[in-house]
């Protein structure tokens, strides 16, 4: 599954110090097209703008299997009801959390999850993943995390249904971290690199 690597910009972004993580353009909504975040340091914020009342912007992070945390705020954010949702590296649900009203509504919590590839994404109410099957998560929870118990709950992530509001966001990100995802083009050069050292040490032996 391929993502587009995009820039950040990153303030403070030294060795144990917090990133602020600005998104770059318009991150894409489905794992295809998600905005891979680089710099995180483990305590950090990522920021961005939902432009139009279907917007989702989804980002790759990478979770190494400690406690994980993600946290809409409020101010300067102006994005009414956020929702956050999460997904593994295959696009299925993993968590999902709205509470109902407000700017500093979505947190998600994870204690050890496996670690490798996730795609966090945030919408507006009631912005809500789905696929072929309905939706990934029920509908209108408005309390507590809740898992992928809606009809499309075993299957990836295809589209989005619903309207939502629009305006600019912070999440708060706790225990995710940073690694270098390959664009396929940057696959084939390293690939040939590497066979090109393996033929001069064929080479060299002889």
């Amino acid at each position: 599954m391929s993502v587009r690597i995009a820039l950040f910009t990153l303030a403070c972004a030294g060795l144990g110090q917090a990133a602020a993580i600005v998104e770059t353009g318009d991150a894409g909504n489905l794992p295809g097209t998600a905005q891979v975040v680089s710099g995180l340091t483990g305590a950090d914020t990522l920021s961005g703008n939902i432009s139009f009342t279907s917007g989702v912007d989804m980002y790759a992070i990478f979770l190494t299997g400690g406690a994980f945390g993600a946290t809409t705020v409020g101010q300067p954010g102006t994005l009414g009801d956020p929702q956050l949702f999460l997904f593994d590296s295959a696009g299925i649900g993993v968590a999902a959390n709205d509470d109902g009203g407000s700017n500093l509504d979505a947190t998600l919590s994870l204690g050890a999850p496996t670690p490798g590839l996730y795609y966090l994404a945030i919408s507006s109410y009631d912005n809500d993943p789905n696929n072929a099957n309905g939706l990934i998560f029920p509908s209108s929870p408005f309390g507590p995390q809740y898992g992928p118990t809606g009809p499309g709950g075993a299957l990836p992530v295809t589209g989005w249904s619903g309207g939502g509001g629009t305006g600019s966001y912070t999440i708060e990100l706790r225990g995710a971290s940073s690694a270098a995802v390959p664009e396929p083009s940057s696959m084939v050069l390293i690939g040939g690199g590497l066979a090109a050292l393996g033929l001069l040490r064929r080479r060299a032996g002889r």
